[in-house]
């Protein structure tokens, strides 16, 4: 075995930017019986929050979610409002209430306040 590991580089073609990988095992320090194993991209789409573009690997989002990438700590006292357009043709645009979620599409745009104590 002549590497443990490697480092890699991956370009995005969508959005023209490099991510580096440490340390990513190589085929001869996968374990027996796990070659097979396929790994599947997921399509990462560009969100944008309050003004500042997100990477989002998932088909939703939650209003949890899209308050954690907006607030680092959200305050418990406070109840997070958020809304969104450019959405999917059949909701382009609405409010995310708490406990719902929603499905992203590239360059879709949500908005979060604050709106007083809960």
């Amino acid at each position: 075995m002549l590497f443990d590991s490697c480092n890699v580089n991956v370009l995005s073609q969508q959005h023209g930017s490099t991510k580096s990988y440490k340390n990513v095992p190589t085929l001869d320090t996968i374990p027996a019986g796990k070659e097979n194993i396929m790994v599947q991209d997921k399509k990462l789409v560009q969100i944008i929050v309050n003004a500042v573009a997100h990477d989002w690997s998932k088909d939703e989002i939650s209003h949890a979610e899209v308050v954690a990438l907006d607030v680092q700590s959200p305050d418990p006292t406070l109840t997070y409002s958020v809304t969104y357009e450019r959405g999917h043709g059949n909701k382009p645009e609405g409010i995310l209430v708490p406990g719902a979620s929603v499905k992203v599409k590239q360059g879709m745009v949500f908005h979060v306040s604050t709106t007083g104590q809960s």
